[in-house]
């Protein structure tokens, strides 16, 4: 059983209407190329990262001899998003928050079945959903454009294959059948015989045949829920737009061979030819049909409705009227791909914090170029007066022997000791002064970058840790955002289309062991009212022990100070174990040999005295007892 199809249905446009999203189009890539590949650099910063810098006077790539650049992005990315974020579903209303109520013959033929919130189940959903389509890969992507195009794009969304788009691409013809007069045997030979010459097929027919076939993940899915980070030169913003909250539209840019495109939209087969000058060629391909050697261009528009029902817009290079033009089946809040920018300060395509950076690195690469041509200079040379040997030793100070004799021809000396050069000692000043100038940028610090520590204390550590925390701030809020909106957009979907083998087991919630089963009604009918979804930044951060052990260390020494025990005393408490068991634990010893139990005191014995602590004197009746005689 699959989740509910999300049908979309065409609707038509006019081509006055088509030629202005296109002309939207047109001017939005004008401003990506001025505002975004000169300005900002965008594919000359993933070569930085690369640790490739352009070496000076020359158009070739070179390795940065000192990389600063690399580590720093890593370092914020690995850190910032290391798992799942934490999702909270709060209810917009008192029934929304009510328990699940399935049918009474559900009840019946489930007589163990334990009740549990709608907010539960949609907070367990939204875990699962997030693993189900790859949130976190596509996470860590969108920290990395945040850091080096400034923003990130990324799209939660649904789709389901049309009618149009389900063509049947098999080739393969109904058999016929032969006269009855040539008899049964021949007839079996004539049908075998034309099977084979079916079966046997063009090198230009296979490769139709399989591009109607294989999936193409970059254009089309087939009924599934997906999360996927755009690169960001594959965006086109609304040309109008200031900020993105003033877009009225948003393109994505799909690349595919001729190929493929006859085969997803066969109503327009033929349209596009290799030929075309609007094609490019597709590299490292070695097909037979030069369809699928040349890449068109195809434009899906999301046009914002204010009946909240978005439309898609389907156009490509050289065809004028519109593909496809439908409106979106998944209605949710605003557009399926979520923008967000790093710095925030009125600017669409603001400037990246490695374009900043890339200054700093330059001139590291610059001064460590210098520094090593001192020391190549460095070496010792030895000057020697050629006149003042003789002829043969002339020939033997130029042989390769090395224990050759070299005669001379005046006792005074002829080789001399040339001083070797000094290497500027503010060079390396500037360089230490420029890799802080990288760390202040992308606001990380050498113990993140390098996991290697030149303090004395661990206190040092500490407060390094906490500070690069503190200034990934912006980093974090951001990604909360974006989470927030793709956690949202999921819930949508999840609630108009998931009620088949797709959604979850309740699993994690307490009182809960069942599978949400049809049988319980739609999810639509269950989940009513809105619910607000907020997630937890920090949650997805990578474990840091070092803080862990302090936190740890902290919690325990607060917990069996002696204030506290007497305050909990008040109350009728005690402190329990699990507190250092759980210190005992931060440092990955087993809590069975931290601790042992103390041995009962055995009747007619002493008590075992407990260090630390005044031995209790005896009861004043039994000191008397003791002077007094027996008799």
């Amino acid at each position: 059983m699959k989740n509910s199809p999300s049908i979309r249905e065409t609707i038509e446009i006019s081509k006055e209407e088509c030629a202005f999203f296109k002309a939207k189009i047109r001017s939005g890539l004008k401003r990506m190329k001025d505002e975004f590949i000169a300005r900002v650099g965008y594919e000359e910063l993933i070569r930085y990262f690369e640790a490739l810098q352009m070496a000076e006077g020359a158009n070739i790539n070179q390795m940065a001899i000192v990389d600063e650049f690399s580590p720093a992005i890593v370092s914020i990315v690995t850190s910032t998003y290391y798992r799942d974020l934490t999702a909270t579903v709060t209810a917009g209303n008192p029934q929304a928050d009510n328990l699940i109520k399935p049918s009474l013959l559900y009840l019946i033929q489930n007589p163990d079945f334990m009740p549990f919130k709608l907010t539960d189940l949609l907070s367990g959903s939204l875990k699962y959903g997030q693993k189900k389509v790859g949130m976190k890969e596509e996470m860590q992507l969108a920290t990395f454009d945040l850091l080096t195009a400034g923003f990130t794009c990324v799209e939660m969304n649904h789709l389901s294959e049309s009618q149009e788009e389900n063509v049947q691409t098999d080739i393969a013809q109904p058999r016929e059948s032969m006269p009855e007069k040539l008899g049964g045997m021949m007839e079996d030979g004539y049908n075998f015989v034309k099977e084979k010459i079916a079966s046997v097929l063009s090198k230009d027919e296979v490769e139709e045949k399989v591009a109607g076939e294989v999936e193409d993940q970059k254009v089309d899915f087939s009924d599934v829920t997906y999360c996927k980070r755009w690169n960001p030169l594959d965006i086109v913003f609304d040309d109008e737009a200031i900020v993105f909250k003033d877009s009225i539209c948003l393109t994505k840019i799909l690349r595919m061979s001729i190929a493929n495109f006859n085969a997803k939209f066969p109503r327009f087969k033929g349209r596009i030819t290799p030929s075309s000058a609007l094609t490019t060629d597709i590299p490292y391909r070695s097909h037979n049909n030069p369809e699928h050697k040349k890449s068109v261009c195809v434009y899906s528009t999301e046009i914002k409705k204010k009946t909240g029902r978005n439309c898609i817009l389907i156009t490509a290079d050289g065809i004028d009227e519109a593909i496809d033009y439908y409106e979106d089946p998944i209605i949710s809040n605003g557009f399926k791909i979520k923008y967000k920018c790093l710095d925030k300060y009125g600017k669409l395509y603001p400037m990246s914090r490695a374009k900043k950076a890339k200054k700093a690195q330059d001139d590291i690469n610059h001064y460590m170029t210098i520094q090593f041509e001192h020391v190549d200079r460095a070496m010792r040379k030895i000057a020697v007066y050629m006149q003042g040997l003789t002829v043969a030793g002339q020939v033997a100070q130029r042989s390769s022997d090395v224990y050759g004799l070299v005669e001379k021809a005046t006792p005074q000396a002829v080789y001399e000791a040339m001083p070797a050069p000094q290497v500027v000692p503010e060079n390396k000043e500037i360089v230490i002064i420029m890799k802080e100038a990288i760390n202040k940028t992308f606001q990380v610090n050498e113990l993140v970058k390098s996991g290697k520590s030149d303090n004395d204390l661990l206190g040092q550590d500490v407060l390094e840790q906490q500070t690069f925390q503190t200034n990934a701030g912006a980093v974090q809020d951001t990604l909360q955002d974006l989470g927030d909106e793709l956690l949202d957009t999921l819930k949508d979907i999840q609630q108009q289309v998931w009620d088949g083998e797709d959604y979850f087991k309740v699993t994690g919630i307490n009182g809960a062991e069942a599978w949400y089963d049809p049988s319980m009604g739609p999810l639509a009918d269950l989940m009513i009212g809105d619910y607000q979804v907020s997630t937890d930044i920090t949650s997805a951060m990578r474990p840091n022990p070092m803080k862990d052990k302090k936190d740890a260390l902290d919690y325990s020494a607060f917990m069996t100070s002696p204030v506290t025990v007497q305050f909990a005393m008040m109350h009728g408490k005690r402190p329990t174990m699990k507190v250092l068991e759980n210190v005992v634990k931060q440092f990955n010893q087993n809590v069975e040999t931290a601790f042992e139990d103390i041995q009962q005191e055995m009747p007619g014995n002493p008590p075992i005295p407990i260090p630390g602590q005044p031995e209790e004197e005896a009861p004043m009746e039994n000191q008397d007892a003791g002077l007094q005689s027996p008799l």
